[in-house]
């Protein structure tokens, strides 16, 4: 039976994030004190011990007018001690009954690297989900453009966001909690979210920083309004490159990114008569 953690747990659970992700305390902190909730993070205790530990967030895959309710796993981790003992297999599997039960369609991840592909391969995922990320580098002139960036409120990320995402013809919509907590954590740590205005239009962007390195993790905007964006962020940054991901519809064109366990019939269905892959972006794994 699945358990879920309790309020004093914070500190245990916060060793494990410590020992498992490496991040600063005051970042773990940040998420403690912001997106911790008890009854939406699934423990599995051994002799008293919080052994594993996940966060569940919920969002939806939208293919055309169907929509199936998911559970977006976020922050998996295993104490070091347990590792390599079945832990993480067990409550992923207590979690997939739970999610089921709930009349949740799938549960969708980001692996934290190459190699857990595999691992949650093992576990019923399938790579659904890719991207190709370039790095872009520009001259001076390049940087020369017409155009304002200024910052992107919450409720004009949500609002740009469903209308760049209906664009696909399946997609996965976050739900308010992670929408939320995506666009707190970004700005917490360092990134933005911006639009930007030239002679062409208008189109919005979601920023963040890979050490010294900007990313331009998800836009709007392709072709030459996406070179005039890129160029306007690096303009003020004062940089002259910049990493640029973008979504790509196969496993040809792009390489891994997400991962989907399917609960029902009915998603395997939907998502096997798609021309190509759903569209995922601007998760906190990113």
């Amino acid at each position: 039976m699945l358990t879920f953690a309790r309020p004093d747990d914070r500190a245990e659970l916060f060793h494990i994030w410590k020992q498992c992700f490496g991040d600063d305390d005051r970042y773990i902190n940040f998420y403690f004190d912001t997106a911790f909730a008890p009854d939406q993070t699934p423990v599995l205790r051994l002799n008293g011990t919080i052994a594993a530990m996940m966060r569940l967030f919920s969002c939806s895959l939208r293919v055309g007018e169907q929509v199936f309710p998911l559970q977006y796993v976020y922050a998996a981790a295993t104490l070091p001690e347990f590792q390599g003992q079945g832990c993480m297999r067990r409550l992923m599997e207590e979690v997939g009954r739970y999610c089921a039960a709930r009349g949740d369609q799938g549960i969708v991840l980001i692996p934290g690297s190459m190699g857990l592909f595999g691992f949650y391969e093992k576990l019923g995922f399938s790579t659904r989900f890719y991207r190709r990320v370039e790095n872009v580098r520009l001259n001076e002139q390049d940087l020369d453009v017409d155009g304002v960036l200024t910052d992107l409120s919450f409720a004009e990320f949500l609002q740009r966001r469903r209308e760049y995402a209906a664009s696909f013809p399946a997609f996965v919509e976050h739900g308010e909690d992670l929408a939320r907590y995506v666009y707190k954590e970004l700005r917490f740590s360092g990134g933005k979210m911006l639009k930007f205005q030239d002679k062409s239009g208008q189109s919005y962007g979601v920023c963040y920083m890979i050490g010294k390195k900007t990313a331009l993790a998800e836009s709007n905007a392709s072709g030459a309004a996406r070179a005039a964006f890129l160029s306007a962020l690096l303009r003020e940054e004062s940089a002259r490159s910049a990493l640029s991901a973008d979504y790509a519809p196969s496993r040809t064109e792009g390489a891994p990114y997400g991962m989907l366990r399917c609960l029902s019939s009915r998603l395997s269905q939907a998502l096997e008569a798609l021309p190509r892959a759903p569209y995922m972006g601007c998760m906190l794994d990113d």
